[in-house]
This record gives structure tokens, C-alpha cells and sequence, in this order.
């Protein structure tokens, strides 16, 4: 994979396992942005791509909620990142 957007492709085509980080990985295209380096037909693709994850964490959906348990590690290997992921959003509830 020769561009960003090869590898965050290779992400959108992955099996619903993974989306549970999709919201790391749209963290990181802001993050680094790596949109300005996007097609029109990139960036719209991403965008649907995109909406999905924000509907799914809006309605609560476990398939797009990570566990909060890299979080400190990855804003340490990637602190422009770190903000971005210290807003919590798309976190599992913590256990009661």
C-alpha cells in the first residue's frame, strides 16, 4: 500500500469485528490529515464511511464501541491523537 488512503480502504473493507476501532482510525485521518490528500471520490466515500460510525455510536451500537483499554497507550505512541481520543467518544459503558 503505496497512500493513507490505500491503507484506510483496506480498514473500510474490513469485517464488523473490527469496527469497534473505526473511531480511532477516523481520529487519526483528522489527526494527521490526511483528507487534504484525498480524491472527491475518496472523500466521499470516507465521509459515507464516516457517517456510519458517528449513526452507530449515536445509537449505542456495541459493533462501533471500543474498549477504553489502549487508550493511554495509543496517545502515548501517537500523541497527535491524544486529544482526539481523551474525548472518550465512541467508548464502551464502563462496567458497573
Amino acid at each position: 500500500m503505496n497512500t493513507g488512503y490505500q491503507v484506510l480502504n483496506a480498514i473500510m473493507q474490513s469485517g464488523p469485528d473490527n469496527k469497534r476501532w473505526h473511531t480511532i482510525y477516523t481520529m487519526a485521518v483528522k489527526a494527521y490529515g490526511l483528507e487534504a490528500h484525498f480524491t472527491k471520490a475518496q472523500a466521499d466515500s470516507y465521509a459515507r464511511w464516516r457517517q456510519s460510525i458517528i449513526d452507530g455510536v449515536d445509537l449505542q451500537d456495541v459493533t462501533y464501541l471500543r474498549p477504553s483499554t489502549y487508550d493511554k497507550v495509543l496517545g502515548v505512541l501517537f500523541p497527535e491523537m491524544a486529544r482526539g481520543i481523551a474525548k472518550k467518544y465512541g467508548l464502551q459503558p464502563e462496567p458497573l
